[in-house]
């Protein structure tokens, strides 16, 4: 997912027309190209403490007010540019100013309020987590398409008057593009995990209401979106060589593939054996005087319903164990990847 600070570029200018200048004299075209850079600065400062928060364990509900905070500061920067003059008779690069500010304003005010909406029910399934994502990313690209625009004509004015720029990144653009590609990175994995998660939840729910029909088709799903998901795994790289959500991933598809191919074959068979049983126990109620030998029969099925229900409790609290610890050591593996390589700030 592109972030879109990722273009923007925090420089050191060197006016080459003057060497001694006043404060605020906007006479200079590098004093002029630096009042836009430092608004620019002031509200990526902004963006990055609501992604920071958000990408720290924190759900973008709960950092609305920095979303708040953020829509505030963009409206400061907007009154600043808006009161620069042109730079004579230039009024390009102040508009272009002033256009990205409006884009970055309405992202923030109206797509992000439709993307908190949006996670509120994104977990319910797949493809409502998808969109959601989607608007995230379709957010982040209008962003960085309006913030590589304005770029490219700080470039052309610094061309156009003499002004040379030293490529040099701040500390805090170096920040910015690190939180695109880690969430990029983040993201893929956890689409991974969401869809194979829900499916066996599907799984479990079958079972649960001894829906053998259901219980079958979702538990060869469950295999086959393991499968893919250990094949997508096994194409991936460490982000900065660190493997360790990859190596989680996998065991936990790992887990889904053996409930889904072993375990709950064996599942299955019991709420058969279940409903076989149900039907004997009626057809010999029905029955004034059963026969010694359907008797004998219906008392060996008991025997044999008794002893599948122990492995039955027994792999379900085995599957609960191993999925619990499974999920705990993932959702471990994300705090720790998050805390390593997502950068922070205030």
């Amino acid at each position: 997912m592109k972030t879109w600070i990722t273009k923007l570029k925090f420089v050191a200018l060197i006016c080459l027309l003057s060497t001694a200048t006043k404060a605020q004299n906007f006479d200079n075209p590098g004093e002029y190209m630096s009042h836009i850079s430092k608004q620019q600065a002031a509200i990526t400062q902004k963006y990055l403490s609501y992604i920071s928060a958000a990408s720290h364990g924190k759900r973008a509900k709960k950092v609305e007010k920095l979303r708040e905070k953020l829509i505030t500061e963009i409206d400061e920067a907007r009154d600043k540019v808006m009161d620069l003059p042109a730079f004579n008779g230039d009024r390009a690069l102040r508009d272009s100013a002033m256009s990205h500010l409006l884009m970055v304003y309405r992202v923030f005010n109206e797509d992000y309020a439709k993307i908190v909406d949006m996670e509120e029910i994104a977990d319910q399934s797949y493809d409502l987590m998808e969109a959601y994502m989607l608007a995230k990313e379709k957010a982040s690209e209008k962003l960085d398409a309006s913030s590589k625009k304005l770029n490219d004509l700080q470039m052309a004015f610094a061309k156009k008057n003499n002004v040379t720029i030293i490529d040099s990144k701040s500390e805090m653009g170096e920040k910015a593009e690190k939180v695109g590609k880690v969430n990029q990175y983040f993201n893929k994995l956890y689409l991974l995990h969401f869809k194979s998660t829900k499916q066996e939840m599907y799984l479990i729910d079958a079972l649960s209401k001894n829906n053998l029909t259901s219980l079958e088709q979702n538990r060869n799903a469950l295999s086959k979106t393991a499968t893919e998901g250990i094949a997508v795994l096994d194409t991936m790289k460490g982000f900065e060589g660190d493997k360790s959500l990859i190596t989680e991933l996998k065991t936990l598809f790992k887990f889904f593939k053996t409930e889904a191919e072993v375990d709950m074959v064996k599942c299955a068979d019991f709420v058969l054996k279940s409903e076989n049983f149900e039907k004997m126990k009626s057809d010999l109620e029905k029955k004034t005087n059963p026969t010694k030998e359907e008797i004998d029969a219906y008392n060996k099925a008991v025997k044999e319903l008794n002893a599948g229900a122990n492995d039955f409790n027994k792999i379900n609290q085995s599957l609960n164990k191993q999925r619990n610890e499974l999920q705990q050591a993932y959702e471990k593996s994300i705090n720790s990847f998050m805390d390593t390589h997502m950068p922070h700030a205030k």
